[in-house]
């Protein structure tokens, strides 16, 4: 991807140069390894300001009725509910068992991710606090040592259903 500039940025119909900052693209990097993921346009307060009347006028003033709104969010409902009650129970588990993930074990997930000659643990660690996704990994590795403990203790058996098929 290295040398892939970009020149222009899309908003709304028209694409737009990115003369707030210069020609220089920026360049996007993953937070576990470093390496180069993509290059975005550098775009200054201008352009910022056209994005965001682009999607407003995309957008119009009400893009969805309150009654159709109120509608999907009670169709979902249901399955919030059940994620939550999910969630609350994995981490009772997590807790009461002791199976929270550690700094120790989130810094060996990090460094068996990372390529050491590009990054540190330490480095990939601050931009992933910075991302706000070291809390995600945290908790990643947290439901893997729940899941983990739940199929020790689990036996699994099947059945014969009333139709002769196996449950």
């Amino acid at each position: 991807m290295a040398g892939a500039g970009v020149r222009a940025l899309p908003i709304g119909t028209e694409r737009v140069s990115h003369a707030g900052s210069g020609d220089e693209p920026l360049v996007v990097r993953a937070p576990y390894d470093g390496r180069e993921l993509a290059r975005v346009p550098a775009c200054g307060p201008a352009e910022v300001d056209q994005a965001v009347t682009a999607a407003r006028a995309a957008l119009g003033d009400d893009p969805l009725p309150a009654w159709r709104r109120a509608e999907i969010l009670e169709a979902l409902r249901p399955g919030a509910l059940r994620a939550l009650r999910r969630h609350y129970i994995l981490n009772h588990i997590a807790d009461r068992e002791g199976l929270r993930a550690a700094d120790a074990d989130v810094d060996a997930a990090i460094a068996e991710r990372i390529a050491p000659e590009k990054t540190s643990v330490a480095e990939t660690r601050r931009r992933l606090a910075r991302s706000g996704e070291l809390e995600d990994l945290r908790f990643h590795l947290t439901m893997e040592r729940v899941f983990d403990w739940l199929r020790e203790r689990s036996e699994i058996t099947f059945s014969e259903a009333p139709d002769g098929k196996n449950e």
